[in-house]
């Protein structure tokens, strides 16, 4: 991949690039939602009145299977403005209710779950709380590459060792053999690395651009 689409500066550039890159880029682009965006949706899906009809793993890989596989999926959410977060836990909403109606509501005297909790004004704690942690890890995941390719690997180590492992600088300098002045330096070029990464995965997200400080906070 070339450095300059490293970090794309344009929100949701990434997404629709591989949307429309064919087969390899669509599949690269739905591991990345799957990997990054399952876990909430879990803890979505748990919270809703259908959790008693399917175990989690299946209702969430049944939405991406019938979903992601929509041709123009991604374009109708870069036109809807949303949160790609809450573009998909829409999509799931939507998921549920057709998929109950096909495979429970043809029974006689099937009663339809109650929705009213189906589609709420926000995230509760623990949603956003999986976001969060899906957010971070592909960031770091993201940065740990980008560190690699440039060299760096021993600059992303001390950030790791040190904001992951909350080790101190003198036990990180006699692990790498570093003194306390250079492995500071090291530390913050592998948080300027991962801050650059968190920028690109919440722009993958559809965050706005001036909110993109007060969730990189979140994240950090």
């Amino acid at each position: 991949m070339p450095t300059s689409d490293v970090f794309a500066p344009t929100m949701r550039t990434w997404i629709l690039d591989r949307d429309e890159a064919g087969k390899s880029g669509r599949d690269e682009l739905n591991r990345y939602i799957m990997e990054v965006y399952a876990p909430a949706l879990k803890v979505y899906y748990l919270g809703t009145s259908y959790r008693s009809y399917w175990d989690a793993d299946d209702a969430v890989s049944g939405f991406f299977v019938e979903y992601l596989g929509r041709a123009e999926y991604f374009r109708e959410w870069q036109k809807s403005g949303m949160r790609l977060r809450r573009w998909l836990m829409n999509g799931m909403c939507w998921y549920l209710k057709s998929r109950w109606k096909a495979e429970i509501g043809r029974n006689k005297g099937a009663v339809m779950p109650d929705d009213s909790g189906l589609m709420p004004a926000g995230e509760d704690d623990t949603q956003r709380g999986e976001f969060v942690r899906a957010f971070v890890r592909a960031a770091r995941e993201l940065a740990r590459q980008e560190c690699d390719r440039r060299g760096l690997a021993r600059q992303w180590e001390a950030f790791t060792l040190y904001y992951v492992r909350g080790l101190s600088r003198r036990l990180i300098g006699e692990q790498l053999g570093e003194n306390d002045e250079r492995v500071w330096v090291m530390i913050l070029t592998g948080k300027r690395h991962f801050i650059k990464a968190a920028r690109e995965v919440l722009l993958r997200d559809g965050v706005r651009e001036e909110d993109i400080d007060l969730d990189i906070g979140d994240l950090l």
